[in-house]
C-alpha cells in the first residue's frame, strides 16, 4: 500500500505540473496565512503592507481586497475597493488608498477571496490628516481689452510628500455652470509649489465679456474632489463704471423712452434702462458696457473720446460726456452676468437737429440721417449710420463721399465678419449681437422668421431706432415722400456733381436745403458701400407682406427719384426720422 500511495502522489504532481489535473476543491491547506495591517495614512492616501502566502496556482482564482467607507455601517456592495494586484499575491506586498477625503473617518475591512471561499476580517478605522487648499482668482473682475488672463493665488497646507505624488491640484472652470457638475468643464493645474506651500494657476483662454464658473479639485483623475463653486467676470475697458451722482443727471427719457438719445451740449445725463420705447425693465441687468464710439469719419476716436463715464443704478444708466462734447455716435449696452447682451441704446451727439415741414400736409422730418453730424451738402457727416430693416443697432457708414466705393468710417472696435442668417438668427439673436450684420447669399430677408412684419411700424414699437418723438417714416403711396412729392413715379431731380446727392428745397417743402446724400448702404450679402456718391436710399417703417422687401425712398446720381421704392429687407439703409 505504502508503494501505491507514492506511485499515486507522485502521478499527482505530474499531472498538476503538466496542468491536466482536475481542480481541487478549496482546502484551507492550499493557502497560507494572509496578514495585512494599516501603515500611514496621510491626508489622502492611507498604505497598507502584509504577507500572502498563496500558491502561484491559487493566484488566478484569488482575490485580497480592502473594503472602505466613510459610511461606518457600510456594505460590501456600496462601498469602495482596492484589490492586490495578483502579482503581488506572494510574499510580502504594499499597497496604497488614494484619493481620499482630508480628515476623514474610514472604516475597512480586508477580503479574501481563495477558490470562490471568502473570508471577511472585522471591521476597522482609521481617519486621515487634515489638510487644506486654498486657491481664489486674484480679482472677481477682470479688465482687459484682449487676450484675458485671470490668475488664481492661494496656498496649502498638511499635504504629505505622498499626497502630492499621488494626486493632482487646480481649477476647473466655465461659462456654463452646470458643466462643472458633469466633468465638461476646462482644468487648469498647478505647476509648481513653494516650499511655503504657495501656489499658482494661471488660465488665458478665456473670452471677454463672459462670466466664469470655478472651483478648486484635487484628487485623481477619475475622482476629484471639489470645493464651492464661484466666479469671476471678464470685461473689458468700455465696462469699468463710476460713481455718477444719478441726481445730477440730465433724465434724456423725460419726455419718452427710446433707443437712441440726442446729445448736443456737454453734460451728465441718464435714461431708462427699458426696452425702447416701453416700460420693460431688464431683470438681470449686471453691468454695462460702451460697445464702440466713432466719429464717422476715418480717424478713430480714442477709448472715452466721446463718452468719458457711465454707470448704472436705479434702473437708470447715466454717462458723462467730455467737458468739450465731440461730435459722433457711441451705443452703450447691458450686459447680464453671464455677459449677454440684453439691449443697447445709440447715443447720437450732434448739433440739434431742425425740424422740416415737408409739403401737401404729409409730415415733418429731420434735416439728417439718423446718426449725421452734419446736414450740410458734401459733408460726409451727412451720411449718417445704417440699419437692417427692423433692426434697433445701427452698422457704420461711409467716411467719404465722392469715391465709387465707400470707405467704412473708422471705430474704437474691430466689428465682426457679418454672419450668414439661420435658424437662429432672429430678432433675440439681433438683440444680443448688435454689432453683426446678418447677411443672404442670396436674395431675402435678414430675420428668418418672415411674420415677424411689425418690428417697425407708423406707430412706434420697441425696435424703432429713432430718439424721443420721433420715428421711421411711413413709405408706399401713401408715405411722407410721396405725398410730399405729390407721385410715386420716377422724376427727374437735379443734382449736384461736386456735392454727391440731391437737396429736395422746393420740391419736398420750403426749408433752404433739404439734403439727402449718396450715402449708399450694405448689400444683402454684407458688401459694404459700393456706390457711395452714386446713390442714395433711406428706409420707411412700410413692409411688402408677401415679400422680403421693405418701402424706402430712393435716388441716383442720373438725379431720377423713386419715392415708393423697395428692396430686400437685408440690406443696410440710412434712416430718416419722422415726428410722431
Amino acid at each position: 500500500m505504502k508503494g501505491h500511495q507514492f506511485i499515486y502522489i507522485i502521478s499527482c504532481i505530474v499531472l498538476l505540473l503538466s496542468g491536466c489535473c482536475k481542480e481541487p476543491d478549496y482546502n484551507i491547506s492550499h493557502v497560507g496565512p494572509v496578514t495585512v495591517s494599516l501603515g500611514k495614512v496621510t491626508a489622502t492616501t492611507a498604505t497598507f503592507s502584509g504577507t500572502a502566502e498563496i500558491s502561484i496556482y491559487d493566484v488566478p482564482h484569488s482575490e485580497i481586497a480592502i473594503y472602505y467607507s466613510d459610511n461606518e455601517n457600510f456594505s460590501i456592495e456600496e462601498a469602495q475597493k482596492a484589490s492586490l494586484p495578483p502579482d503581488s499575491m506572494t510574499g510580502n506586498f504594499v499597497f496604497m488608498l488614494k484619493g481620499l477625503r482630508p480628515g476623514t473617518v474610514y472604516h475597512y475591512c480586508i477580503v479574501t477571496d481563495v477558490w470562490e471561499k471568502t473570508d471577511r476580517s472585522q471591521t476597522k478605522e482609521f481617519t486621515t490628516a487634515s489638510a487644506e487648499i486654498e486657491l481664489n482668482v486674484t480679482d472677481e473682475t477682470i479688465v482687459a481689452d484682449s487676450d484675458p488672463v485671470v490668475e488664481f493665488d492661494g496656498e496649502i497646507s498638511g499635504f504629505s510628500e505622498e499626497d502630492l505624488q499621488s494626486i493632482e491640484i487646480g481649477v476647473m472652470y466655465s461659462s456654463v455652470p452646470d458643466d462643472i457638475a458633469n466633468g465638461q468643464c476646462n482644468k487648469a493645474k498647478v505647476s509648481e509649489i513653494s516650499p511655503e506651500g504657495g501656489i499658482h494657476v494661471k488660465v488665458t483662454d478665456l473670452s471677454i465679456g463672459a462670466r466664469y464658473y470655478y472651483c478648486t479639485f484635487f484628487g485623481t483623475e477619475n475622482d476629484y474632489l471639489t470645493s464651492d463653486i464661484k466666479d469671476f467676470l471678464i470685461i473689458n475697458s468700455y465696462s469699468e463704471e463710476s460713481a455718477i451722482d444719478m441726481s445730477s443727471a440730465t433724465d434724456l427719457s423725460a419726455s419718452g423712452t427710446a433707443n437712441c438719445y440726442i446729445v448736443s451740449e456737454p453734460g451728465t445725463y441718464r435714461f431708462k434702462a427699458v426696452k425702447g420705447n416701453s416700460d420693460e425693465k431688464l431683470e438681470d441687468l449686471d453691468y454695462c458696457e460702451i460697445l464702440w464710439e466713432s466719429f464717422g469719419s476715418d480717424l478713430a476716436p480714442e477709448r472715452r473720446e466721446l463718452i468719458k463715464e457711465f454707470c448704472h443704478k436705479d434702473g437708470y444708466i447715466a454717462f458723462k460726456t467730455l467737458e468739450r462734447i465731440k461730435e459722433g455716435n457711441a451705443v452703450i449696452a447691458a450686459r447680464s452676468g453671464e455677459g449677454k447682451v440684453l439691449w443697447s441704446w445709440h447715443i447720437w451727439m450732434t448739433d440739434t437737429p431742425q425740424e422740416q415741414v415737408y409739403y401737401h400736409d404729409a409730415g415733418t422730418m429731420m434735416d439728417r440721417n439718423l446718426g449725421a453730424t452734419s446736414a450740410t451738402p458734401g459733408d460726409a457727416g451727412a451720411h449718417g449710420l445704417l440699419y437692417q430693416w427692423g433692426r434697433k443697432d445701427p452698422f457704420l457708414g461711409s467716411s467719404n463721399v465722392n469715391k465709387h466705393e465707400g470707405v467704412v468710417a473708422k471705430s474704437t472696435i474691430s466689428w465682426p465678419s457679418p454672419v450668414e442668417r439661420n435658424s437662429n438668427t432672429g430678432v433675440e439673436y439681433a438683440i444680443q449681437n448688435p454689432t453683426t450684420f446678418i447677411c443672404t447669399p442670396t436674395a431675402g430677408d435678414w430675420n428668418h422668421d418672415k411674420m415677424e412684419l411689425d418690428l417697425w411700424q407708423s406707430e412706434k414699437t420697441i425696435y424703432d431706432p429713432c430718439p424721443p418723438g420721433w420715428r421711421v417714416p411711413d413709405g408706399g403711396k401713401d408715405g411722407i415722400w410721396a405725398k410730399a412729392l405729390n407721385s410715386t413715379s420716377v422724376r427727374y431731380f437735379p443734382f449736384e456733381a461736386i456735392l454727391p446727392g440731391i437737396d429736395f428745397s422746393g420740391d419736398m417743402g420750403d426749408s433752404e436745403s433739404i439734403w439727402y446724400p449718396f450715402a449708399d448702404g450694405i448689400f444683402f450679402d454684407g458688401r459694404p458701400l459700393l456706390s457711395v456718391g452714386y446713390t442714395g436710399c433711406c428706409w420707411s417703417c412700410t413692409n411688402q407682406a408677401w415679400t422680403n422687401r421693405a418701402h424706402h425712398i430712393s435716388l441716383t446720381s442720373d438725379g431720377y427719384v423713386t419715392a415708393d421704392n423697395h428692396t430686400l429687407r437685408a440690406y443696410g439703409l440710412p434712416v430718416r426720422c419722422q415726428k410722431e
